[in-house]
């Protein structure tokens, strides 16, 4: 028989409530009695949500006040993490599948008595568990690094330009360069806080980049910087104002600090087109998938690498840039910068959190699947009937100056797009959905993200519930099966693998179905 048990570490004790008293054996034959109480009418199902978080309810009922013991006043205790985990009976705890852990409790409605119940929303947040990249330049005691280069007061004084070191993952274009320090008639600029390949960049004054006047070649220097005041040392890559073909000081260059302009103007900017940090293997992080890999490896967070390791070949074939000047948790550039235009699912395992790759047309069928064989429908089929066949898409945003400087829009007059085209003549043509990317650089990317996006919300979709024989226990998220269904109505419809259960099978699969008409392969 298997339970649903939820552990409540409260501040002075730990609480264990299941759906029946039951004993639960701990490891070294240590036995633990849990209370009955808890109401599952399913098994809790985890849901993510918009703002990054992970939850789920559970409702108690008998005697919640278990909950209260050691409070005043009756009141929910301030500090209380939740584990709720399917068990099975008589089984060892450490054989339980977790659906969450580690998450915060909270009361959300309660009737408080004899046979009374309590409904606690449970929740995680992944973003503020990831730790943060940049600095917080408000401290008192501001960085300040001494330029191993030139003769004078060269420095760079991270007070006086309220600025971190900037991060290049990618190509990025539009970086602003900073001002390190000008002695006499040599300047020198910042342009990343690591180490960048020696090839020239392409500098540009006010983003004029066809005015062959207002650019001129750079190429980057490598240093180790040590800061004058606490001997910290970091890498830094700058360029020098002189450089042959071309001097600063005939306007390429940067304002003075206390806004004074003695040639000087502004926006000098440079494009990282070959690429900006280096991995722990040595490469320069360029495409989609190594820019993820580098995300989560800096996150701090548990990853499941094992079962990713499709994804992030994938998603290598993207060209992206990703340009960090501020503090930022590494969760919330992967939820916030890259998600909302890549066809990426957040997933988590008992290994951690992974992304599947969801483009259903580019991937061959597993094979079929018929219902009362192979699936059986566990719950009502749900339709998706928000129809956009058409995506504005903003990108190449220049960082230096704020602006996207290109736009891009992709509907039912692209040929390959056969979905949007049959949307358009069944329902209309849909207002294009707007959509704006700091991470696309240039056209064949923001071409492609558009392309996925029209394809996928172009026509309705169907998702259901089933459960899956073990035969079918290799499927994961963002494979294609074709499906031979009464319920849906048809033979050999196309659906696409959306969840999969954490642990065990047969178990609950949540699929998606496919319009027939999205078979066009998106330009690359």
């Amino acid at each position: 028989m298997v339970l649903v048990v939820a552990r409540f570490d409260l501040p002075d004790r730990t609480l264990w409530i299941a759906e029946r008293p039951t004993a639960i054996e701990w490891v070294g034959g240590s036995v633990i009695s849990a209370h009955g109480g808890l109401v599952v009418k399913e098994p809790p199902r985890r849901t993510i949500e918009l703002d990054g978080s992970e939850s789920m309810q559970i409702t108690i009922v008998g005697d919640p006040m278990n909950l209260r013991l050691g409070t005043t006043s009756g009141a929910m205790p301030a500090a209380m993490f939740v584990e709720v985990a399917l068990w099975s009976s008589g089984a060892d705890w450490d054989t339980r599948e977790t659906l969450i852990q580690d998450a915060r409790a909270t009361s959300v409605s309660q009737s408080i008595g004899d046979g009374g119940s309590m409904t606690l929303t449970i929740t995680r947040d992944l973003v503020r568990e990831s730790l943060q990249v940049g600095e917080d330049y408000t401290i008192r005691d501001t960085y300040k690094g001494t330029l191993a280069v030139g003769t004078g007061a060269a420095y760079y004084n991270q007070g006086a330009h309220d600025k971190m070191w900037p991060i290049a993952l990618g190509r990025c274009f539009g970086v602003p360069l900073i001002r390190w320090q000008r002695a006499n008639a040599t300047d020198w600029a910042l342009v990343t806080g690591h180490h960048l390949p020696q090839s020239d960049l392409v500098v540009y004054n006010d983003g004029q980049e066809l005015a062959a006047a207002s650019r001129y070649t750079a190429t980057p220097h490598n240093t180790t910087v040590a800061s004058s005041t606490n001997e910290i040392k970091r890498q830094a890559s700058y360029i020098i104002g002189t450089d042959g073909t071309g001097s600063l000081s005939t306007g390429a260059s940067w304002e003075n600090e206390d806004g004074t302009k003695s040639n000087y103007t502004t926006d000098l900017t440079t494009n990282l087109v070959h690429g900006g940090a280096v991995n722990g293997r040595g490469e320069v992080i360029i495409g989609g998938g190594m820019i993820l890999e580098h995300c989560l490896l800096s996150s701090g967070l548990p990853v499941d690498w094992d079962v990713m390791a499709p994804t992030l070949a994938q998603l290598q074939a993207w060209d992206l840039g990703v340009y960090i000047d501020g503090r930022a948790e590494w969760m919330a550039i992967i939820r916030e910068r890259l998600m909302p235009v890549l066809p990426l699912r957040e997933h988590q395992s008992d290994s951690g959190i992974w992304y599947s790759y969801h483009v259903p047309w580019e991937r061959t069928p597993r094979g079929t699947l018929t219902e009362g064989a192979d699936l059986h429908f566990t719950g009502a089929i749900s339709w998706d009937m928000e129809i956009v066949n058409a995506v504005v898409m903003r990108f190449a945003y220049r960082y230096g100056l704020g602006d996207y400087s290109e736009t891009v829009t992709v509907g039912p007059d692209q040929s390959a797009l056969c979905a949007a085209s049959a949307s358009s003549h069944a329902y209309g043509l849909r207002p294009g959905s707007p959509l704006s990317s700091t991470v696309l650089q240039n056209r064949n990317a923001a071409i492609r993200a558009g392309l996925i996006l029209a394809q996928a919300n172009a026509l309705p979709r169907r998702t259901f519930s089933a459960m899956v024989s073990n035969l079918w226990s290799s499927l994961r998220p963002g494979d294609t099966v074709s499906v031979d269904s009464t319920s849906l109505g048809g033979v050999g419809i196309l659906c696409q693998v959306m969840e999969t259960p954490r642990r065990t099978w047969p178990g609950e699969v949540i699929f998606q179905t496919v319009p027939r008409t999205q078979q066009a392969t998106p330009l690359p």
